[in-house]
């Protein structure tokens, strides 16, 4: 053979030329002698492959070939990186690239083959996989999909050695970070079976009073059989202590009678015993023994047993009148807080109600701290707020509507929820005929009586210019009505009636009560048609009056006159009627007289001498006085005995008058009946005329007669014949008489019989106002007609003369009045003033105690706004703040008047763009204040005007509302954009090259603020930057450099605000945008954005530029150097310190980006339980072990613990609760009372957490999870 022999594994051997050694000059070698037996025969595909080359090898041998190809290819990948390039840097099309190049791939590949280079001849299947992972390289780089393959070395090389660089460049494993090292320790509780024992298991309420002497407390056994049980029982009066011992026996039966006879069927489950007790108090455990002689710790439980609440209604007044108040008393007892229901009925309408928190002064409850009052320490105890106390609860509601009322409870609560109820047993209880108990109280509510004088005069009626009259020693019944104040007169009803009296000779000149003399007497009427019957004279004023229940009333007229008129008498003058020449008697003129109340009749007896029966005769008199003629036919001696005398009010009186005639005629006067007074008012002068006849000058004698006095006057010297008479000033009232006695002339007298009556009041006419609700003030709505009510003596009518003091520009008003009890009604507000009072006949005088009455007027709603800083006024007009297109804004309106409100407005909008529009709108307001939304959708000029506002008192008037304007500019948001979309810029990071430019375009009021969006390629999160105070509509953005990397960027606008305040907010998904390619020296970024990190962590950063890369960093102050094949540089931090990168270059330059990305690595905490070891603690049921955790680390810890069932074997043991705490301290101590194997999962202090293999916990501040 003329080769090296080879293995069958080994690549065919180069072809050599048979004279190739001739041609160099080589001198053959002696071969050592083959071996006697030859190799086998080459197979067909060896034969195959040892074909000649299309490219014969004595042309190009097959290494220049094989070369040849190579570089080929090479050159085949540069152009395909090129491609690359251009496709990241162009952003150009990538399938057509992808297609291109799978194309040259296939034609290269399956092309080779035909060459039949040795060593490049594969099978069609090799060369079929050649071109399919060619394709899928190609589809990597053209559409710039990731190329993991750095990661599945990474991961492989970690998977099979599972080492990682330090920061101090050297290998560590990961395992080397085990958690077992700093959590250690676990402790082991075990609960001796001795058993349990709880009071009150079920949180129940009990308490004692009432039909309720005793109760049962539940006492809960667990897994114990007790002998001895003792109570403690702390009574709430004393705050002594009370021992209570339940024996053994006394147990049995305690708890046979809970298993019913029968034995428990599982030994494990609770028993609940049911101890009687009948004393109030607190009842804790003092001691449990078992049968075993073992003291049971029972659970912290107590039993609070207080005095059952209680709730009565105390005794009040059956009956009540209508307007006072209802003044019910609910005394409620037990433990404080307490909650009292209670039932109102009106006439058969149910009412419901309820008070709740009643408690004394000064109490307070540990409940109303949030604190549970129970479970307390033996050395706190204070049980003073158990204590039943009573409280009494007033009830004062207004008796508006007479009827029965009832009040009943239905039900007690205290505040420890024992409820006492009543509301079963009411609706029996309030029937008509049962007995009620102290939880009802029912009583009747009576109207008010009234009373008055009949002022009917006709039909008897009587008041002070109306008396009665009646003659001595009778009597007369006073015209006295009943009334009430609500429906009509009380029938049937006793009513008490006080009366003033005065006698009549005591009654004071202005015709009062006189102090001295007056007497206040009382009468009770049996029912409303009863009579009071007075005899005595003198003036009568009702003063009150009452039924059995209600005090009532007294209303005008409320005064009455009782006049004794005198008895009659006469006194007789006779006068002989002579001729005025002769001078003898023709007749006997006998001048009559009387005292007494006209008409008057006189009964005489004519006797003549010589006669055998005397003829009786009688005289009747309208007036006082009389004169009768006495002219006999016949001459005699006549006598005229008067015997019998009777006047309006007394009949046939005896009297005795003997007369015998004798006669004469001189000059004669007469009364003119033209102007004579029928009725005057007192200290009012009675004026008259008399008429005279004959010849002058006269002397007239007259007499004013009153009250059975008599004055005589004598007028003399009288020349004219119509005479005018005026009398002194009439001091005192009643009826008067005026007589002319005689008129004399020329020596003659005679005697005169004229005369008239009239009547003189008793005193003047007064006026006043009168109250309503107890007072001269009444608040009405606008311009709506008010009725004063006022009180007046006189007769009717009255006038009324009054003045509004508010309004001084008006003069004196007039009222004509029907009624004592008329009301004035008025149109305007203000201050009623009375001036004057007259009745039908004379003035009056106006009580000065009453003389005025205020008016007010209901203030109509209104709008109220008032400036703000958002909000000013100008000329009339409002303006609020300029706001921004799309922004809310809000204006808030204030109302005056009585809510609910109702405000109309109009809307008037200018918009920038379109046309204007107006838009009616209302809003309501509940209370006295509401906002109502602007309208900013689109930018313009907008103008609210609010013209009709209406309350629950008033309707909206426009006539007399001013519309209230509010104006408000919208000015329409800002807006930018490139001046250039889509362009690329190109710029360059290196600090000493300028800033590239990017001109932008704006549209609003200038200054503005541009907010841009970079966004790089291949990473998530754009860059913000923010551009403020641009001067001018034209701008030119600078790019910092720091915000450049390299590769492509995209440059949106996100934000663009200007100096109104107005900003646009742009989608950078959608707006136009200009592309940035940034050409950069390499750079380094941390691939966590944490500054703190554990050891035991990776610390990460992002390479950017061309591999290899040597990153240059100082951790613990020394200076290190390490290298990073891939974009990726990461390091274990195997120990605590301040790692520092401060530089970083690339392959590709010399360019070392200065950096300073500073990392603090903190040190792993621990925890130890029972000092790292396993523990074994046995403790009692209700006993308690304390489990003790120490830390390491930086403080403050949290940590988690677990309690498991104890290990048993050959079963895993269960978790059966985690707990997580909270220390600040190095030391953390945990009270535990339930059994199991308590050990930590996970610490955490402020940097790091540790945690157990297969735990689930993460890192505070996003720190990674440590893996045992």
């Amino acid at each position: 053979m003329d080769s090296t022999p080879r293995l069958r594994s080994a690549f065919p051997s180069t072809p050599q030329s048979r004279d190739g050694a001739r041609q160099n000059g080589a001198v053959s070698t002696p071969l050592k002698p083959f071996p006697t037996k030859l190799p086998p025969a080459p197979s067909k595909s060896q034969k195959k492959a040892g074909s000649s080359p299309l490219i014969p090898v004595n042309t190009l041998d097959a290494a220049s070939q094989r070369l040849i190809v190579f570089s080929f290819y090479t050159i085949l990948w540069i152009w395909r990186f090129s491609d690359f390039y251009r496709l990241v840097s162009d952003d150009t099309e990538s399938l057509w690239l992808f297609m291109k190049w799978v194309a040259i791939d296939g034609t290269f590949l399956f092309g080779l083959p035909t060459l039949r280079v040795p060593w490049l001849e594969w099978s069609s299947t090799m060369m079929t996989v050649l071109f399919v992972l060619h394709a899928v390289l190609d589809a990597m780089l053209m559409f710039k999909i990731g190329f993991p393959i750095t990661f599945w070395f990474a991961a492989a090389a970690r998977a099979l050695f599972d080492t990682e660089m330090a920061i101090d460049e050297k290998p560590v494993k990961a395992s080397h970070f085990d958690s077992a090292s700093l959590i250690l320790g676990k402790q082991v509780i075990h609960i001796l079976p001795e058993g349990s024992a709880l009071l009150n298991p079920n949180r129940e309420s009990f308490c004692l009073g009432g039909p309720k002497y005793s109760i049962e407390l539940p006492i809960q056994i667990n897994q114990t059989n007790p002998v001895l049980i003792e109570l403690e029982r702390i009574d709430f009066e004393t705050a002594e202590n009370e021992t209570i011992i339940i024996k053994s026996s006394e147990i049995k039966k305690l708890r046979s009678k809970a298993l019913g006879g029968k034995k428990a069927l599982d030994p494990s489950s609770p028993v609940l015993l049911r101890y009687p007790v009948k004393k109030t108090g607190r009842y804790v455990f003092q001691k449990i023994i078992d049968e075993s002689k073992l003291e049971v710790r029972p659970r912290p439980s107590e039993v609070m047993v207080v005095t059952c609440p209680q709730a009565r209604v105390l005794p009040a007044s059956a009956n009540k009148c209508r307007g006072e108040l209802s003044d019910i008393s609910l005394e409620v007892y037990g433990t404080p807080p307490l909650q009292v229901k209670y039932r109102k009925m009106v006439n058969d309408n149910p009412v419901a109600a309820s008070f709740q928190s009643i408690q004394p002064e000064d109490f307070v409850s540990p409940f109303t701290k949030k604190q549970s009052p129970l479970l307390t320490k033996s050395g706190e105890a204070d049980f003073s707020w158990a204590r039943a106390q009573k409280v009494v609860v007033p009830v004062s509601e207004q008796l508006f509507s007479s009827g029965r009322w009832s009040y009943a409870i239905e039900e007690v609560t205290d505040v420890l929820g024992n409820v006492v109820s009543y509301a079963t047993h009411l609706d029996d209880l309030e029937k008509p005929k049962a007995k009620l108990p102290e939880v009802l109280q029912v009583f009747t509510v009576h109207e008010r009586p009234r009373i008055y004088f009949s002022n009917k005069f006709a039909q008897g009626g009587c008041d002070q210019q109306h008396p009665l009259k009646v003659q001595k020693g009778d009597w007369k019944s006073l015209p006295i009505l009943f009334d009430s104040n609500g429906k009509g007169t009380i029938q049937d009803t006793p009513h008490t009636v006080e009366y003033l009296f005065t006698p009549e000779a005591s009654v004071l000149q202005n015709g009062e009560h006189n102090p001295e003399a007056q007497k206040l007497l009382k009468h009770d009427f049996k029912n409303n048609f009863d009579r009071l019957h007075v005899s005595e004279s003198g003036l009568y004023s009702l003063k009150s009056v009452s039924t059995k229940f209600c005090s009532g009333e007294v209303v005008e007229p409320a005064t009455c006159m009782l006049e004794n008129p005198p008895e009659p008498e006469v006194a007789i003058t006779a006068t002989n009627i002579t001729d005025k020449c002769a001078g003898n008697p023709v007749g006997l003129t006998l001048d009559m007289d009387f005292v007494g109340t006209p008409p008057f009749t006189l009964k005489y007896m004519v006797q003549k001498m010589g006669w055998k029966d005397p003829v009786w005769k009688t005289v009747e008199v309208s007036g006082l006085r009389g004169q009768v003629t006495l002219t006999p036919e016949e001459a005699g001696h006549y006598v005229y005995t008067f015997a019998v005398i009777s006047d309006k009010y007394y009949d046939r009186l005896s009297i005795f008058e003997r007369i015998e005639q004798t006669v004469k005629p001189t000059a004669s006067a007469k009364i003119d009946p033209a102007g004579l007074p029928k009725s005057l008012c007192i200290h009012e002068r009675a004026i008259f005329k008399v008429k005279f006849f004959g010849e002058g000058p006269w002397t007239l004698g007259y007499e004013l007669v009153h009250s059975g006095s008599r004055k005589r006057q004598k007028i003399e010297n009288i020349v004219d014949d119509l005479y005018t008479i005026r009398t002194d000033p009439l001091e005192s009232g009643g009826e008067y008489t005026i007589a002319l006695t005689s008129v004399k002339a020329a020596g003659c007298e005679v005697v005169l019989k004229e005369g008239f009556t009239f009547s003189v009041r008793h005193q003047r006419p007064k006026g006043g106002f009168a109250e309503i609700d107890g007072k001269r003030v009444i608040s009405t709505l606008e311009n709506k007609r008010v009725e004063i009510p006022m009180r007046l003596t006189g007769e009717a009518p009255w006038r009324i003369d009054y003045r509004n003091t508010d309004d001084p520009d008006r003069g004196p008003l007039s009222y004509i009045a029907s009624s004592a009890n008329a009301v004035l009604p008025v149109p305007d507000r203000g201050t009623y003033q009375l001036i004057n009072v007259r009745d039908v006949h004379c003035p009056g005088f106006v009580d000065e105690n009453a003389n005025r009455f205020t008016v007010n007027w209901i203030k109509r709603p209104e709008l109220v706004l008032s400036e703000t800083p958002t909000l000013e006024l100008a000329h009339g007009k409002f303006t609020k703040k300029e706001v921004c297109e799309g922004d809310e804004d809000y204006l808030e309106l204030a109302f005056n008047g009585s809510p609910p409100f109702e405000l109309k407005y109009e809307e008037h909008a200018k918009p920038d763009q379109g046309s204007k529009s107006l838009r009616k709108k209302q809003v309501s307001a509940a209370l006295g204040v509401a906002s109502i939304q602007l309208e900013t959708t689109k930018a313009g000029t907008y103008e609210y005007r609010f013209s009709e506002v209406s309350d629950s008192n008033y309707d909206s008037d426009p006539k007399r509302s001013k519309a209230v304007v509010v104006q408000q500019r919208v000015n329409p948001r800002p807006s930018a954009r490139f001046s250039n979309p889509g362009k690329i810029y190109s710029f360059c990071t290196v600090e000493e090259s300028a800033d590239e430019i990017v001109p932008v375009t704006f549209t609003g009021v200038p200054p503005f603020y541009l907010e841009v969006e970079l966004k790089h390629a291949g990473t998530p999160k754009p860059d913000v930057l923010n551009f403020p105070n641009i001067p001018n509509n034209a701008h030119s953005l600078r790019i910092p450099h720091r915000y450049l990397h390299q590769g492509h960027s995209h440059l949106s606008i996100r934000k663009v605000r200007d100096s109104r305040g107005c900003q646009n907010k742009l989608d950078p998904a959608i707006t136009p945008r200009v592309q940035i390619s940034v050409h950069d020296a390499p750079t380094i970024a941390p691939m966590d954005s944490k500054l703190d990190f554990c050891v035991g962590e990776r610390l990460s950063f992002r390479l950017t530029g061309a591999p290899a890369f040597s990153v240059f960093y100082t951790f613990r102050g020394a200076d290190r150097k390490a290298t990073s094949a891939g974009n990726t540089f990461r390091r274990m931090a195997e120990s605590p310190g301040v790692f520092t990168i401060t530089g970083v270059s690339d392959a590709a330059s010399d360019c070392k980006a200065s950096v300073e990305i500073t990392k603090n690595i903190h040190p792993l905490p621990s925890v130890r339980i029972s000092k790292g070891r396993e523990t074994v603690v046995d403790i009692h049921e209700g006993g308690e072990a304390e489990i003790l955790f120490e830390f390491t680390g930086t403080p403050p810890f949290e940590f988690t613990y677990t309690r498991s069932e104890n290990a048993k074997r050959g079963r895993k043991a269960a978790v059966l609760e985690t707990r997580t705490e909270r220390t600040s301290e190095f030391s953390h101590s945990v009270k535990a009372s339930e059994e199991g194997t308590y050990e930590v999962t996970s610490v955490r202090d402020k940097w790091c957490t540790v945690s157990k293999t297969g735990s689930d916990e993460t890192n505070r501040k996003g720190q990674k999870l440590l893996l045992g």
